[in-house]
């Protein structure tokens, strides 16, 4: 128990490092390179939704959902997150769900989950655990430079939830 405790610890503090230090505003729309709008299609159990950022605002309020993407240079890891029906302001925004993704390095491969910096997870709002998928792979097609798309699909097991899905997102600043 004292494990998940320390690992829902964790990820608070991840989600707040992510959202006031790691990675911009989303990108909502068409991307720097005249692309689609940002995507992330999420099945849970089957039950699959595309979740399509089309907000065209200069902050974190009023994305739903809130979708970014980013490589952070001093981990070696690139950083993926869907937000639901996100409100609020950067440290204090509410949302409904939380997808997540970490993995190592900057560029197109098949990445299993739980070897080296690999990691997804999933939760319904906070402060509820996030709980993080134990097996599966995230499998990169398309990994561009800043502006441009990182694209792909993944699969795995989030506690009793099978999840699977596909993303299209526009790579954002790389965080310091």
């Amino acid at each position: 128990m004292r494990i998940l405790q320390l690992f829902s610890s964790a990820m608070v503090l991840s989600l707040l490092f992510v959202l006031v230090g790691g990675g911009g505003g989303g990108g909502g729309g068409e991307n720097a390179g005249g692309g689609s709008a940002d995507a992330v299609t999420l099945a849970r159990d089957g039950a699959s939704t595309v979740y399509t950022e089309t907000a065209a605002l200069s902050n974190l309020t009023g994305y739903d959902p809130y979708i970014h993407a980013y490589y952070h240079p001093a981990s070696n890891r690139t950083f993926l997150f869907l937000y639901t029906n996100y409100t609020g302001g950067i440290t204090t925004g509410t949302f409904n769900e939380i997808f997540e993704m970490h993995f190592g390095t900057s560029s197109p491969g098949v990445y299993t989950v739980g070897i080296g910096s690999t990691f997804m997870a999933y939760s319904r709002q906070l402060p509820s655990l996030v709980v993080p998928v134990s097996s599966g792979t995230i499998t990169v097609t398309s990994y561009g430079a800043v502006g441009e798309r990182i694209e792909g699909v993944y699969s795995g097991v989030s506690g009793t939830r099978t999840l699977s899905g596909s993303f299209s997102v526009t790579r954002e600043a790389n965080s310091p």
